[in-house]
């Protein structure tokens, strides 16, 4: 008897169980906004998507590597000028060796002041020495080693790695200083690129 009646509750079970499905699937999938008892409410979070956040994409970013950017980042690229004696133009220069910046000349660009000077004198003069000059006898000068320095209003662009505390969020604020090579699109020759054109034929043999 015992079995019997589990038996009896299994199939009750089942066949209620059959009948809720039934009643599920018979639901509309869509709810009908004509109907109130079927009016779509936001309550269910389907309707709650987050607006895309946008934000600036720099140009000179792969489309692997995109990277955004914003205002308070921003450098102004502060150039040297002087009057070409040739045209009577104004033409860039760098400040230190007066050579014109061209397409064929590399130019690096300091931060946060956002002088550019040629790189050939960035690693002339802006380079630190590894080892203090023993006749300095200005203590300015003995503070000054092992620091890059503008070359023009000797800002200090030493690279400076992130800490680790709570300073960090407040370097994030800033720019950070260092070196930035400036990049061109190439010298106007067919050698600049790094693209090889070759030509390929049936070679005919007699």
């Amino acid at each position: 008897m015992e079995m019997k009646r589990i038996a009896r509750e299994e199939r009750e079970r089942i066949r209620k169980e059959i009948q809720r499905e039934r009643s599920e699937s018979a639901k509309p999938q869509m709810p009908s906004f004509w109907i109130p008892s079927l009016t779509p409410s936001t309550e269910n979070g389907a309707n709650d998507a987050k607006p895309a956040k946008l934000s600036p994409i720099c140009p000179a970013s792969t489309p692997t590597n995109k990277h955004g950017y914003s205002l308070k980042y921003l450098v102004s690229v502060n150039f040297s000028e002087v009057k070409d004696d040739q045209s009577g133009e104004m033409i860039r220069v760098c400040p230190s060796c007066k050579r014109a910046l061209k397409n064929g000349v590399k130019a690096m660009l300091t931060k946060p002041c956002g002088h550019v000077i040629c790189k050939p004198c960035v690693e002339k003069f802006m380079t630190p020495h590894k080892d203090p000059d023993p006749h300095a006898q200005d203590p300015e000068e003995t503070e000054r080693h092992g620091r890059m320095l503008c070359y023009v209003c000797e800002t200090d662009i030493t690279e400076r790695k992130s800490k680790k505390d709570g300073k960090k969020d407040k370097d994030k604020e800033k720019i950070r200083p260092g070196l930035v090579a400036i990049c061109s699109e190439g010298t106007g020759f067919a050698g600049g690129g790094a693209n090889l054109a070759k030509k390929a034929g049936t070679a005919f043999q007699c």
